[in-house]
């Protein structure tokens, strides 16, 4: 299963606090070129760099606190009973998106375009069922494959981020 797939798996499943949230940093609507990829290591100057997570406990004043750019939709149409076996994360870790910045999908959206549709339409994903939910990943990686590739926070570190 690939990076982009696993973080969104627990759409399939009820939040903690009845809604699901996207949270993308920083804020596409106010940074349309990312992260300048120059801040990583192995990445050259014409990457941009998103990073984006699943949150079944949002709190928006921890964002605020912990983040200084940030996007994020809320999506109340959960799951009314967990459809995995074994227990579900109501957190997903951080991913990083990281796509060329002269890439465009085949509508001609650039990476961070695509990011503020996600942000958009987020909240109208039917996620009350499995089928639904699958849906609605299969959309969101297949938007995003068109122009970026989704990597584990930790495959792409920044030089200054601390080692725990």
């Amino acid at each position: 299963m690939n990076t982009l797939r696993r973080v969104l798996q627990p759409l399939k499943s009820p939040s903690s606090n009845g809604g699901w949230a996207v949270i993308i940093t920083p804020d596409p609507t106010n940074f349309s070129r990312g992260i300048q990829s120059l801040q990583y290591n192995g990445l050259g100057p014409d990457k941009a760099v998103f990073h984006m997570k699943i949150d079944g406990k949002f709190n928006l004043d921890s964002y605020i606190e912990e983040n200084p750019s940030f996007g994020f939709a809320l999506n109340t149409t959960t799951a009314k009973k967990t459809v995995h076996s074994g227990p579900q994360d109501s957190r997903t870790e951080w991913v990083s998106i990281i796509a060329p910045k002269t890439s465009t999908s085949s509508d001609g959206l650039r990476v961070s375009d695509i990011l503020l549709e996600l942000l958009k339409e987020f909240p109208k994903y039917d996620l009350t069922s499995t089928d639904s939910a699958e849906n609605a990943i299969d959309k969101i990686e297949n938007r995003l494959r068109e122009v970026a590739t989704v990597q584990d926070f930790g495959e792409v570190e920044s030089p200054s981020a601390e080692k725990k």
